[in-house]
């Protein structure tokens, strides 16, 4: 198993995402929760390697990709571990907020 750790900023986003879902209903926000919980179960497995980010600013980094429902996860490896540094939802300008504009 490989260890999944979140970083402060990552840990950010998913309260954002939580509370924003909150005033839409419970079910957008446990099937939000859910999802999630499976896609760090699987990055924890490490059989399961994502290849690095198609957008190329991200990649130079070593950023690597994960989509689930509508979100994305960022993560890179650190050794054995894999650390996510961010979760946003795919219509967001991800590339830009994690670079801070360059592309």
């Amino acid at each position: 198993m490989r260890r999944v750790r979140l970083l402060p900023k990552a840990r950010e986003e998913i309260v954002s995402i939580t509370a924003y879902l909150d005033s839409m209903g419970a079910n957008p926000r446990k099937a939000f929760l859910s999802d999630l919980r499976k896609c760090l179960a699987v990055l924890g497995d490490e059989v399961v390697e994502y290849s690095l980010s198609r957008i190329t600013a991200l990649a130079d980094k070593g950023y690597r990709s994960v989509y689930f429902g509508n979100y994305v996860l960022v993560y890179y490896l650190d050794g054995d571990d894999a650390i996510v540094a961010h979760v946003f939802h795919q219509r967001q300008d991800y590339a830009r907020l994690v670079t801070g504009g360059e592309r």
